[in-house]
């Protein structure tokens, strides 16, 4: 990850950051629906290659990685949805608009 990692194991980054087990178990909160609006003809040029989402636990991985472990997992705790799309032009770079 170009230097940087998660550290999950040995660190007390994941209980301080920890949602309550009711979180997943008892109320699961379903993610929310994101559409992300037709934005090829703002991309000339390139085609569309993948879409799919982050969610919670990969969205707190990246912040994790900005932030610090514990302050990044808590950044995403209750994040509810997110949508992503890649494009690449001919020479395989990616300009790619999120929600």
């Amino acid at each position: 990850m170009g230097g940087h990692e998660l550290d999950l194991q040995g660190s007390s980054a994941i209980d301080d950051a920890d949602p309550p087990p009711e979180k997943y178990f008892d109320t699961r909160e379903d993610p929310l629906p994101v559409a992300i609006p037709d934005l090829s003809r703002l991309l000339p040029g390139t085609q569309f290659v993948s879409e799919d989402d982050l969610g919670e636990f990969s969205l707190g991985a990246v912040l994790a990685l900005h932030l610090g472990d514990t302050e990044g997992l808590r950044a995403a705790l209750g994040w509810r949805g997110d949508r992503y799309r890649i494009w690449e032009d001919a020479a395989g770079a990616s300009p790619s608009p999120t929600a």
